[in-house]
Parts: C-alpha cells; sequence; structure tokens
C-alpha cells in the first residue's frame, strides 16, 4: 500500500542498514565538530500513546547562539516483558 506513494527505487536489505550507517557517521562527526569542550546536558522525555520516551541532549553555543544536538533517545523499558 505505501508503495503507491512512493516513486523511489526499491533498497536491498543490506543497502539500507549501510545507508543509514553513513548518515548516522556522518551527523557524529558534524556534531563532535561543533562540539565544545565543555556542554551542558538535558534530559528530557515524553508520552506517545501508551510508550514512555526517554533522550538526551548536548546544550552548548555556536556564535553565541543556543544549540541542542540530540545525543540519544529510548523507549522506556517498564515491564518484564518489554525487556
Amino acid at each position: 500500500m505505501a508503495f503507491s506513494y512512493s516513486n523511489l527505487q526499491p533498497v536491498s536489505q543490506e543497502t539500507l542498514p549501510a545507508g543509514m550507517d553513513g548518515v548516522m557517521l556522518t551527523i557524529e562527526r558534524a556534531i563532535a565538530a561543533e562540539l565544545l569542550a565543555r556542554f551542558g546536558i538535558m534530559l528530557g522525555g515524553w508520552t506517545h500513546a501508551s510508550e514512555h520516551y526517554l533522550d538526551v541532549f548536548a546544550c552548548y553555543e555556536v556564535d553565541t547562539r543556543p544549540k541542542t544536538a540530540l545525543l540519544s533517545m529510548t523507549p522506556l523499558l517498564n515491564a518484564e516483558d518489554d525487556a
């Protein structure tokens, strides 16, 4: 059904993870290049439907402008069957 809304070519199971890893490395390098030696950490969270999520942000300044970079996000495991 979703294919009818896209004109993209199919992607193999090997190509997609490799592309996602490449994007992740590019973003990590960009954040590391502008992140200062000292920075703040901001913890947050939200709920969507019945899922609870936690996130970790790095807070810093670039040219006197505040920036936040998402470092980590994960669903909160709160039951034995979630593990």
